[in-house]
C-alpha cells in the first residue's frame, strides 16, 4: 500500500529508530489475493468454498502483539533463527491494536479489509503476530454474533448456515516469508485468515439441520448434531492465519 504524503513537519516524523506503520486484516481463499491494493472500505472479491458460500465473517480480537528482531540486531548480522524477538506492545501501534475490537472481514458476500491499529513501531524484522480471541460485545447488527469470538454466516445448497466459536484462546500468526518482513519507513502489515484452511476437510454435505428450524447451525455443545464439523473448524482455525507485508 502506498501512502501519499503532501507535506510534513517534525510532528509527523517518527522518533529515531521507529517507523510509522499500520496493521490490517482480511480474508483470503483460492480465488482472492492477500496483497490486493483495494481501498480498505471497498469489497475485494466474492467468496466461494466448494458448495458453501460465506456471507458474513465477524471476529472478536484483542491483545495484538507484534514480535520483531530489532534493527540493531539485524545490522549486526543476527538472524531470526538465533536472535531474540522483542514485543512492540508498548509502542503506539501496540496500544492502538491491543484494545478489544470487533472486525468484519466479510459482509454481504464480499471480502473486506479492516484496520486493526496504526502508529509508531520500532524498526526491525517482524516475524510473529499474536492475538487473543474474545467474545464480541458489539455484534454489528447481527444479534446472533453477540457473545461469540467468531461468527460466520453463509449458504450451503440454498440452506442458511451459521458457524460460531466461543473460545478466547491465543492465536499466533507467522510471517508468510520465512525471513520475516522489514519495517523501515512507512509500512503496512496484513493479517490474513485463509478460508480454504479454515474449512479444510469439512464436508458440508454431512451438516444437518437437526432441530428443523431452517438453519444449519455449527457451534459448541453439538449444535444441530454437527459437533464433529465444529471440532474440525475449531482445530483448523489456529493454523489458518499468517501475515504479509503490503
Amino acid at each position: 500500500m502506498a501512502l501519499a504524503i503532501t507535506a510534513c513537519n517534525d510532528e509527523d516524523l517518527p522518533r529515531p529508530g521507529h517507523s510509522n506503520a499500520e496493521i490490517n486484516s482480511t480474508l483470503t481463499s483460492s480465488n482472492s489475493d492477500a496483497n490486493s491494493s483495494a481501498d480498505i472500505s471497498s469489497p475485494e472479491s466474492r467468496i466461494g468454498i466448494g458448495a458453501f458460500t460465506v456471507t458474513e465473517f465477524t471476529l472478536g480480537m484483542q491483545e495484538v502483539n507484534m514480535m520483531y528482531l530489532p534493527e540493531s540486531a539485524v545490522e549486526a548480522g543476527v538472524s531470526l533463527e538465533i536472535g531474540t524477538l522483542k514485543t512492540n506492545i508498548d509502542a503506539e501501534i501496540g496500544t492502538s491494536s491491543s484494545k478489544p475490537q470487533t472486525i468484519t472481514l466479510a459482509a454481504d458476500g464480499e471480502i473486506r479489509k479492516a484496520k486493526i491499529g496504526e502508529g509508531e513501531t520500532p524498526k526491525g524484522v517482524y516475524s510473529e503476530i499474536t492475538f487473543k480471541l474474545y467474545k464480541n460485545t458489539a455484534a454489528g447488527g447481527h444479534e446472533a454474533a453477540s457473545s461469540n469470538s467468531l461468527f460466520i454466516t453463509g449458504d450451503h445448497n440454498g440452506t442458511p448456515v451459521h458457524i460460531w466459536l466461543e473460545t478466547e484462546e491465543m492465536i499466533m500468526a507467522t510471517s508468510k516469508s520465512a525471513d520475516g518482513y522489514e519495517v523501515d519507513g512507512n509500512s503496512s502489515l496484513l493479517l490474513t485468515f485463509n478460508l480454504d484452511k479454515i474449512f479444510a476437510n469439512v464436508n458440508f454435505d454431512l451438516a444437518s439441520d437437526f432441530d428443523k428450524n431452517g438453519t444449519i447451525e455449527i457451534g459448541p455443545h453439538n449444535a444441530d448434531a454437527n459437533g464433529s464439523l465444529h471440532s474440525k473448524i475449531k482445530s483448523n482455525f489456529a493454523s489458518s492465519v499468517e501475515f504479509v507485508k503490503e
